[in-house]
């Protein structure tokens, strides 16, 4: 290589090292005069919420309950029991029955038709005989006729029964109240004694009273006798 070229070369490196060194100075002017960079802005994710949990509900502490008192009940006011009375019956005196005593003693129905028992004692020597005679008392009346009442009288005398047939009764004219006999019974009772009498006679057929006509089946009638 000539000598001359040599300083022609450093001269061309010398240049193009300027060159590259202006570039660079040329470049960072540019940068230099570029408007800085605006910070982008960190998103920051914004943290889901958070439930907020629900306040726990402390159940109220459950009282005892406390039992009733139990009501003491008011002492129940024992009623003053009067004491009934004994009521001692008192007893009439009875009066010595002479012989041959004798009543008599009825019915009631209600009706315009009634039986009338009048009854006798023969006093004994500690048996009486009691002799019991059975009347109708009616208006007008026709009963057992054409056919005969068989026991139709039954007479109860301090529980034993004796019977006796009925007399045919056939008036139908009359129009006033009246007595027709019917039956009797004599029988033994004791002396001395209450004797409970019952008589019955089964009509069994209809008849009249305040309030039109009325089956009757048996007419009874009652009473209590003394014995001598």
């Amino acid at each position: 290589m000539k000598r001359s070229t040599i300083p022609m070369l450093l001269i061309f490196i010398l240049l193009l090292v300027g060159c590259v060194l202006l570039i660079f100075r040329l470049e960072g002017n540019d940068r230099s005069e570029e408007p800085a960079a605006t910070a982008v802005p960190v998103v920051t994710a914004t943290p889901a919420p958070t439930a907020t949990p629900e306040p726990e509900i402390t159940a109220a502490p459950t009282a005892e309950p406390t039992a009733e008192p139990t009501a003491t009940p008011a002492p129940t006011a024992v009623p003053e029991t009067t004491p009934i009375p004994t009521v001692v019956p008192t007893t009439e005196p009875t009066a010595a029955v002479p012989q041959g005593t004798s009543g008599s003693f009825r019915s009631d129905t209600g009706l315009w038709i009634n039986t009338v028992v009048k009854w006798e004692i023969t006093p004994g020597n500690g048996t009486d005989k009691l002799k019991l005679e059975v009347y109708a008392e009616s208006y007008a009346i026709q009963n057992g006729v054409g056919a005969q009442r068989v026991q139709d009288i039954v007479f109860n005398v301090d529980g034993k029964l004796y019977y006796a047939n009925s007399a045919v009764l056939d008036d139908l004219t009359t129009t006033s109240l009246r007595e027709r006999y019917l039956g009797s019974a004599e029988v033994d009772v004791p002396a001395g004694r209450d004797i409970d009498l019952l008589v019955t006679w089964y009509f069994r057929g209809e008849y009249g009273g305040p309030n039109g006509r009325q089956f009757v089946d048996g007419i009874d009638a009652s009473a209590t006798i003394h014995t001598p």
